[in-house]
């Protein structure tokens, strides 16, 4: 189990920019297989409006690696994310997605270099 903080930056087909952060809770549902819940403050900016403050709330579920030789950690999984500006007027968002490591879709590649390169 274990609790950090995390930053978030986001965009809707590049129209408005959302940046953040708050704390993280990871909860290990099993050892390769955490639920991670997350809250915190935001900033949302475009479509003709200034900085707007809001909130926001994360569930997060899927694989969550630790490298015992690295910073770097690997994930992939399922996510739910509700973000919350009270202006005027009020907006709600539900987001839905899957989340995947940019170092899982070039693994396929690194794997055939390497066997390129050993012989």
């Amino acid at each position: 189990m274990a609790v950090g903080p995390y930053i978030d930056a986001a965009t809707a087909s590049l129209h408005d920019f959302d940046a953040g952060g708050g704390l993280e809770w990871l909860i290990p549902i099993r050892d390769d297989l955490p639920l991670v819940l997350g809250a915190g403050a935001l900033c949302r900016n475009g479509e003709g409006r200034s900085w707007a403050p809001g909130v926001e709330g994360t569930v997060f579920f899927g694989s969550r690696s630790y490298n015992f030789h690295s910073w770097y950690g690997f994930a992939l999984g399922l996510f739910a994310q509700t973000r919350w500006f009270p202006e005027s007027p009020a907006t709600a968002d539900m987001v839905f997605g899957v989340q995947i490591d940019a170092e899982f879709l070039a693994m396929p590649s690194m794997l055939i270099f390497s066997a390129l390169r050993a012989q």
